[in-house]
């Protein structure tokens, strides 16, 4: 009887991850209009302080980046532009013609000007993401292994002298000399 009553909960928690791991926009009705909101909130940098990808970013507040892009990408797609006319809008404005978008009206009110100004005039390249590159860490492996090998080189041409070495200008008595032959097997 216990068992039945905890069930739901497992279930409850899936659900609710599951809601939370999608940021699935309300006015979008089609899968091709779907498509281009993941594509393109795919392709924009969070500036929230995440810096993560808009698609990515949990952040559930007003005052998000992320929030704030995708609720404006969603109406640029509803009004029916491309995805590559979203992303140069992003990049160089979407210019004078969209102050009439409500969802500016209030970003005025919470003090967003900054957003207003990307959208209206663009947030310049850097909104765009690009793939990291790997080459500055394929040279600091390539340089820390390099000083390794140096390093062990180097400690590999010193000898240690060990507890009973002979040098040639030891002045040992020739008995003790002997003694110390005989336990060296």
């Amino acid at each position: 009887m216990q068992i039945q009553r905890l069930l739901p909960i497992p279930i409850l928690v899936i659900w609710s991850v599951s809601l939370a791991a999608e940021r699935s926009p309300g006015r979008l009705s089609s899968a091709a209009q779907r498509h281009t909101f993941t594509a393109v909130s795919g392709r924009l940098n969070c500036f929230c302080g995440c810096h993560g990808l808009v698609r990515d970013c949990q952040h559930i507040d007003d005052g998000c980046f992320a929030v704030q892009a995708a609720l404006f990408l969603e109406t640029r797609i509803v009004e029916g532009m491309t995805e590559d006319q979203i992303l140069q809008g992003f990049v160089h404005g979407f210019g004078e013609r969209v102050h009439s978008d409500p969802q500016l009206f209030r970003l005025e009110q919470i003090g967003r000007r900054d957003l207003i100004d990307g959208f209206v005039n663009g947030f310049g390249s850097r909104i765009l993401y690009t793939e990291p590159s790997y080459w500055p860490i394929v040279t600091l492996i390539v340089l820390l292994s390099l000083a390794f090998l140096f390093i062990l080189r180097v400690l590999s041409k010193r000898t240690m002298p060990g507890p009973f070495q002979r040098s040639s200008n030891s002045k040992l008595d020739p008995a003790l000399a002997q003694r110390l032959r005989d336990l060296d097997i």
